[in-house]
């Protein structure tokens, strides 16, 4: 089902134009697309090539990538970020200032999802998790809480 729900969110995302290429986006957001996917693959506007993928790693299993202009995260933990904020390139700030479509938990602990429902609350993303991973992100504080319609859960 997990799969299912992946496949279904990938398949809508390559079938609308990159959320990007609609307006310039905020200086902060190219810096950390620049940042993440090199600036040789961000146009002035902030938007990414859509004629590659780009794989960008930031901490343990967590990865940024860039697919067909559409910006999604793979995992959102940073390892030690609180007490070591140079062990990893990144920190949540910079996650959420690219401003990501999309953020996949596919580890089930729930540190791979801590930072999820702050990310989704900041950008709007959608998240594509477990049962578990979407009630954490709903039931997150107020600021960081994601709306309830932007989880797709899976049970296997």
């Amino acid at each position: 089902m997990r799969g299912a729900i992946a496949l279904l969110f990938i398949a809508v995302v390559a079938a609308t134009p990159a959320a990007a290429t609609a307006a310039v986006l905020p200086a902060e957001t190219i810096a950390a697309r620049q940042h993440f996917f090199g600036a040789e693959n961000v146009a002035a506007d902030g938007s990414v090539r859509s004629d590659r993928v780009i794989l960008s790693w930031f901490s343990v299993a967590s990865v940024a990538a860039a697919l067909d202009g559409h910006v999604v995260l793979l995992d959102g933990y940073i390892h030690k970020e609180e007490s070591l904020p140079n062990y990893v390139p990144t920190t949540t700030d910079e996650l959420a200032a690219l401003m990501p479509e999309a953020l996949f938990i596919g580890h089930g602990h729930f540190d791979h999802a801590a930072k999820g429902g702050e990310i989704i609350a900041r950008t709007g993303a959608f998240l594509v998790g477990t049962p578990e991973h979407c009630d954490q992100a709903k039931h997150r504080p107020q600021r960081m809480r994601a709306r309830p319609s932007t989880c797709a859960a899976s049970t296997r």
